[in-house]
């Protein structure tokens, strides 16, 4: 596991979509997912809505579902441990609180 991790989605998890059906950029998709597992989503359903309250388009649960599903088994754990290292890193610089500052800054979208 990475001491400092930074968000490097392909170093974990293959883009295996073919050629075409890359409507949505993977790291789009990456982000979007990782957004909704930071802010307690339940389904991809609320995913879904949450994109379509932060971003300037919404990314429907169907595009989210075909893209999870083509995850292998090995690179959802890499994933995961990249995940909890980036977050346990967020909480200790106190980047994840109410306090004004957040993890993705006002450039994000």
């Amino acid at each position: 596991m990475l001491r400092k991790p930074t968000w490097s989605f392909k170093r974990f998890v293959v883009d295996r979509r073919g050629r075409q059906g890359r409507r949505w950029s993977f790291e789009n998709l990456m982000s979007s997912l990782l957004e909704g597992y930071l802010s307690n989503r339940s389904s991809l359903r609320a995913v879904e809505r949450l994109t379509e309250i932060s971003r300037a388009v919404r990314i429907p649960d169907t595009t989210l579902y075909d893209f999870v599903s083509r995850f292998k088994k090995e690179e959802v754990a890499g994933l995961r441990q990249q995940l909890q290292a980036q977050v346990r890193s967020y909480w200790r610089s106190k980047s994840l609180g109410a306090g004004g500052r957040t993890v993705w800054g006002s450039g994000h979208r």
